[in-house]
């Protein structure tokens, strides 16, 4: 015990050295927190009833957040088939403090976005899939037209703790999709969310058997059933947004702990974290997310590591195993940490910064995420906040979603400086984009110029100003045009970047990129150097690998400031089978729109 604990010691003081001194902040990394509405946790106080301030805390919330460099807001819109937002199918929530079913006379989810988005940061819609009641704080009224308990009293399930919709009822899984449809179909989200509530932490017996008994194949287990219903569920929702707006983020928040059947974890090819004990998520709640990774049913997720570094159920062990689940899957992996265990004096100080820290080894860079849970527990605690500002000292994109058919973003125009604000024109649709803002010292910027070392400027969290939804940004007091140059680049909704505009300095004319090798054609066996020829002043590039010469259908993508790659680099791309491959590379440049290279086909043996 005194060896562990001494371990946990170490590893605590290296990791915090490591966060003072010499702490990379990437450029991307997603830096989200859960914005908690159900019993009213972290908004609306449950003493406020008026509007104006509802509105006004809800800002002083967003401005913390956007303050310690975060990027993204988890708003939980729907915590028990109510609902934070215009619903067409679910009462409003009875934590706006007016009744459950009372028009709170504003729409919260609207006004979340617009103060995220003026604020630079994503607003993602956290939506619990199946939860109807709980035991604690409920407020209940079955008057209601649209209150389940008297529209569909026979889709409850009813538990010791709570009461959830049955998911096995076909219809409950169509309501579900229905709603996430007109979430995304109304309101400008940058993602969906979703937590772990599927079938009740209580354990599952008999509460579902009429479902069972009506829907239940014969020749599948009743647990093998439910965690299907589960699955299907998921993948509905995935559909929709794909056939919808394929652009809006879905991800999923399973317990940090998938199962601790080894023969389960066999079956998929799969060995459990070393040392790590605890509950059995596969089979109390039907949580699968290893079918959702594998299936692709989701872009990202964000298991709940609500344990500390060096526990029973440790922190650093279990993050890198997810880390490596993911990978070859081409999707994110964004841990969950709790923040409420340090509130309730369970962690020390420093525990979540080293998490933080820890997330970004897991995963490959620009690939790293940590969302915290939940909001008020750390925005308004100064000392916490000091020792994030080491770990966050910049602010940070949030990682591309750059697998799926996106369609080239022009650069901005008439980029003028007006008193302390810089303004452009963009060629476009202002809600298919947002853009970033980067200054330069002009001693960097000049001299990375003469040495064609432009690419490692614009790759630098250090010199990204922040995210803008509208063509304007206010700049800081301490930098002007006589100091810095200052550059506008173009987020599509998958945060891809686009060429890089760079205020009073002439367009560039340089020439295309060309593919060298693999030559066209040509037949490959891993491992694979891929490398290309371009421009001087190009910044970054975006490799990709289709299955198709049109690149409907992306299996491996990334970013790269260099221009090559080498295939062993990448878990994702070395695990493709043999096949016909298409494989191309996007430039972007300082003041040149970015160009695809034409596609080489390739024969993998």
């Amino acid at each position: 015990m005194e060896r562990l604990a001494h371990r946990v010691a170490c590893v605590l003081v290296c990791l915090l050295f490591t966060c003072l001194l010499f702490a990379q902040s990437p450029k991307r990394e997603m830096r989200a927190t859960w914005l908690t509405t159900v019993l009213n946790t972290d908004w609306p106080s449950d003493s406020i009833t008026d509007i104006k301030k509802q509105q006004r805390e809800l800002c002083e919330i967003l401005d913390s957040v956007a303050s310690l460099n975060f990027n993204a807001v988890f708003f939980q819109i729907r915590p028990a088939c109510d609902a934070f937002y215009h619903s067409a199918y679910e009462p409003w929530s009875s934590w706006l403090n007016k009744g459950r079913g009372v028009n709170p006379g504003y729409d919260p989810l609207e006004f979340c976005i617009e103060e995220c988005h003026k604020r630079g940061l994503s607003c993602h819609g956290w939506i619990n899939p199946y939860r109807y009641a709980l035991q604690q704080g409920w407020k209940h009224r079955d008057d209601l037209r649209n209150d389940y308990a008297r529209t569909h009293p026979d889709w409850l399930l009813k538990y010791k703790t709570c009461t959830i919709l049955d998911p096995g009822n076909p219809a409950v899984q169509r309501q579900i999709k229905k709603i996430v449809g007109d979430i995304i179909n109304h309101y400008r989200v940058d993602g969906i969310i979703l937590d772990d509530y599927f079938y009740s932490y209580d354990g599952t017996t008999t509460q579902d058997a009429k479902s069972v008994q009506r829907y239940k194949p014969a020749g599948i287990t009743i647990h093998d059933w439910r965690r299907n219903n589960v699955n299907t569920m998921i993948k509905s929702l995935y559909d929709t947004i794909q056939a919808v707006c394929p652009w809006v983020v879905f991800g999923v928040a399973p317990f940090g702990i998938w199962t601790m059947n080894d023969r389960v974890a066999q079956n998929e090819g799969l060995t459990l974290p070393a040392n790590v004990n605890g509950a059995d998520m596969y089979k109390q709640i039907y949580c699968d997310p290893i079918a959702w990774i594998k299936g692709g049913y989701v872009d990202y997720i964000s298991p709940q590591l609500y344990w500390g570094i060096g526990s029973e159920q440790d922190y650093e062990t279990l993050c890198r195993w997810w880390g490596k689940v993911c990978e070859p899957y081409n999707l994110r992996m964004y841990p969950s940490m709790a923040v409420y265990r340090y509130n309730s004096g369970l962690y020390s100080i420093n525990e979540l910064p080293n998490e933080a820290l820890l997330n970004r080894q897991a995963v490959p860079k620009n690939q790293a995420g940590s969302v915290l849970f939940n909001t008020k527990g750390w925005i308004f605690d100064n000392s916490l906040r000091e020792k994030f500002s080491y770990v966050f000292p910049y602010p940070a994109l949030c990682p591309a979603i750059n697998w799926k058919p996106a369609t080239l973003m022009p650069m901005v125009e008439n980029i003028i400086i007006r008193d302390n604000t810089i303004f452009w024109d963009f060629n476009g649709n202002f809600n298919e984009v947002h853009f970033a803002l980067y200054a330069i010292p002009n001693e960097d910027f000049y001299s990375a110029n003469e040495t064609n070392s432009v690419h490692k400027l614009f790759n630098q969290a250090k010199f990204l100003l922040g995210i803008a939804y509208e063509n304007y940004f206010e700049l800081p007091d301490h930098i002007s045009y006589n100091s810095h140059k200052f550059a506008v680049s173009v987020l599509d909704k998958y945060d891809n970047e686009y060429s890089f505009r760079v205020f009073n300095t002439a367009d560039a004319k340089l020439k295309k990129t060309k593919l060298l090798s693999p030559k066209n054609h040509s037949k490959e066996s891993f491992p694979i150097e891929f490398s290309w020829r371009s421009g001087a002043k190009a910044v970054i590039f975006q490799f990709q690998v289709a299955t198709d010469e049109a690149f409907e259908h992306i299996v491996f993508s990334t970013e790269t400031p260099q221009d090559f790659l080498y295939s062993k680099d990448y878990v994702g791309l070395e695990k493709l089978q043999s096949g016909v491959y298409f494989w191309r590379v996007r430039t972007s440049s300082l003041n040149r729109n970015d160009q695809w290279t034409m596609a080489h086909k390739i024969q993998i043996e």
